[in-house]
């Protein structure tokens, strides 16, 4: 595995486990919980290093094609997060709102890691 990739990838598995260690602490002190928190927060994790991945290759290879595919992969990732979320509402409706909130913040969570990482990719590769 690449480097950057693999950096990328155990940092986000961090902020993925901060973030299930924040919610599981939150929402049981709340008496909240909900099933599907670590699973909604879980496919943020893995589309996003997916996506993440699939956009540092292309970039590698052709740096002209970044804004291009970054858009498409930005496209594509919120049609399949909306997907889950409404597949979501109709399978548990008593918990629908909470599971939205959270989903909502681990996106945007990963979205600023993200686009950070990537930033710090391309200052790198650009010299």
């Amino acid at each position: 595995m690449e480097e950057s990739i693999k950096r990328f990838f155990f940092t986000s598995l961090g902020v993925f486990l901060l973030m299930t260690a924040v919610s599981s602490i939150l929402f049981s002190q709340l008496w909240m919980d909900f099933p599907g928190r670590v699973a909604g927060i879980g496919v943020i994790w893995v589309v996003t290093v997916f996506f993440h991945s699939r956009l540092l290759k292309a970039v590698k290879k052709n740096p002209e094609v970044f804004s291009r595919f970054y858009l498409m992969q930005t496209g594509i990732k919120l049609l399949f997060y909306i997907m889950c979320v409404v597949g979501y509402f109709l399978l548990f409706k008593a918990s629908a709102l909470r599971f939205a909130l959270l989903f909502m913040t681990a996106y945007f969570v990963f979205s600023v890691f993200e686009v950070i990482s990537i930033l710090g990719f391309i200052k790198k590769h650009s010299q």
